[in-house]
């Protein structure tokens, strides 16, 4: 039997062993594609920055672990932790929403309510509704006796109005022109409330802040320290100011169940000292979830801060000015 060439054996084996490595580090790899409607914005690949400057951008990794964060100017951003084997392809849909810009005012602005109260001849109280231009005022309901002190807060869509005198709440449904009275499923009566949407008020309850499910009759405590941290936009969603960072926010990454929410005890809501940050975020209502805005520093914009309502903007008032947030 004749012997194999030792050269040629060793030849052999060294390109084998080549051909191995270079398989082992040509093929030892997964990608990552992130597309979009945008064709310029940023990506992270666990801190290494690039840019994308197409509608479709391939990013060629070893297979382990990343986060993957994706950001384009004045948009929101979103952020994905992947967990990628040899092979794998994993495709990131990119589909920002449009930030807020918060503008000081150059007027002063006076709140407004389009949800209204007047007293007829005979001393009925009646209650009107401002549907806009198109629409125009009508009056909704009448009410049999005079209410004291009666609080009034309206839905988004000004369907539905919530109507408090003294320890009676009304809820007002605009296009049927009937109304009930309302209970709260709750241990204090409502003081105050907000809508954050059609069906979720943010109740006061003496300063101790829930959000309830008009339909379901559910109830949770609520991130804010005053019922003013929250009002509601013409499109159905919400501005939202809270101390507490909600989970998920910042990156936009995860929905939140806003009947669940992982919130503080009262106790670290109240006596905030002045130069705290207070976090602005917008409620989407019908994506159900919260996107961090902006910190709302004292220095920049002052403290003690409020969101109100005037005829033609959603505004931020605080002890050194008013700010338009254009939506």
């Amino acid at each position: 039997m004749r012997r194999a060439n030792p050269k040629l054996v060793l030849a052999l084996s060294i390109i084998l062993s080549l051909a191995i490595a270079y398989w082992g580090i040509a093929f030892n790899q997964a990608t990552i594609i992130v597309e979009s409607e945008l064709d310029n914005f940023d990506v992270k690949i666990s801190d290494k920055p690039t840019e994308c400057k197409s509608t479709s951008c391939s990013y060629k990794v070893k297979p382990r672990s990343y986060t993957v964060s994706v950001k384009a100017k004045g948009l929101t951003g979103q952020e994905f932790d992947l967990r990628l084997d040899r092979g794998d392809k994993y495709t990131i849909n990119y589909e920002p929403l449009k930030l807020p810009e918060i503008q000081e005012a150059d007027k002063r602005l006076e709140e407004y309510s389009p949800a209204q109260l007047r007293t007829d001849s005979s001393g009925e109280q009646t209650l009107w509704i401002d549907f806009g231009e198109e629409l125009g005022e009508r009056q909704v309901t009448r009410f049999p006796n005079t209410l004291s002190s009666p609080i009034i807060e309206s839905s988004p869509s000004l369907r539905s109005v919530l109507v408090k005198s003294r320890d009676q709440i009304w809820l007002v449904d605009t296009q049927k022109e009937t109304k009930k009275l309302y209970e709260f499923a709750l241990e204090q009566q409502p003081t105050r409330f907000r809508f954050l949407s059609e069906e979720l008020v943010v109740v006061d309850s003496n300063g101790s802040y829930k959000l309830y499910d008009l339909k379901s009759g559910r109830s949770t405590t609520f991130p804010v320290d005053n019922y003013r941290h929250v009002i509601t936009t013409e499109a159905g969603d919400a501005i939202v100011l809270s101390f507490k960072d909600l989970e998920g926010t910042r990156t936009n990454s995860d929905e939140v169940d806003l009947l669940n929410l992982i919130t503080e005890t009262g106790e670290d809501f109240i006596n905030r000292q002045a130069n705290e940050t207070i976090s602005m975020y917008v409620y989407v209502n019908d994506q159900n979830q919260y996107i961090f805005i902006e910190e709302l520093r004292v220095p920049k914009y002052g403290a003690n801060p409020v969101l109100k309502k005037s005829k033609d903007n959603i505004y931020l008032e605080t002890n050194k000015g008013q700010f338009i947030l254009n939506l």
